[in-house]
């Protein structure tokens, strides 16, 4: 409101098909939108959209060494790694199955990022064994990326572009609704 209320120009940026409530409702008071993909445009309604993909951070596009990154991490270097997932909001389901998975499978080490509204009831869950670093929120995902053998993740717009720039193996989980 604050942009327009100036006369500048102002933009919604939205990566997802289906894209998000606050991107819907703040969409009225921009310039215009820009989206990831043409079956977000529909849900914006009187809006000028254009279509520009889901932009990467160089940070993805150059991660650290695998070495670097769990080091960064405080991950094993002896052990294969598994990042686990959920997107910026977490997947409670995802995240309780992953768990239960992680505790019997000690030979390899699960990082988990549950999510902070989720992380106190996954870390919980965790329970100790030394396979499995919970966290709620990871501000390096290109140290988690590169640290992982391969990914399980919810497959969002940005995770997945990401996943395909580095080429990382992953398991995807779309979002049930």
């Amino acid at each position: 409101k604050a942009a327009r209320a100036l006369g500048l120009r102002s933009y919604v940026h939205d990566s997802n098909a289906m894209p998000g409530k606050s991107n819907r409702l703040t969409a009225r008071w921009c310039t215009g939108v820009l989206v990831g993909m043409p079956e977000a445009v529909p849900h914006f309604p009187g809006s000028h959209c254009a279509v520009v993909g889901t932009p990467v951070r160089d940070e993805i596009r150059n991660l650290p060494t695998q070495a670097e990154a769990r080091e960064r991490l405080g991950l094993p270097q002896d052990k294969p790694v598994v990042l686990v997932t959920g997107g910026s909001q977490g997947a409670r389901n995802l995240n309780s199955l992953l768990i239960e998975s992680a505790k019997a499978d000690p030979g390899v080490h699960y990082l988990v990022i549950a999510g902070r509204i989720d992380y106190e009831r996954v870390n919980g869950l965790a329970g100790g064994p030394p396979n499995i670093t919970v966290l709620g929120f990871c501000a390096d995902m290109p140290a988690a990326y590169a640290a992982a053998d391969g990914v399980i993740a919810r497959s969002g717009a940005s995770t997945l572009t990401e996943l395909s720039i580095i080429g990382k193996a992953c398991l995807l989980v779309p979002y049930p609704f």
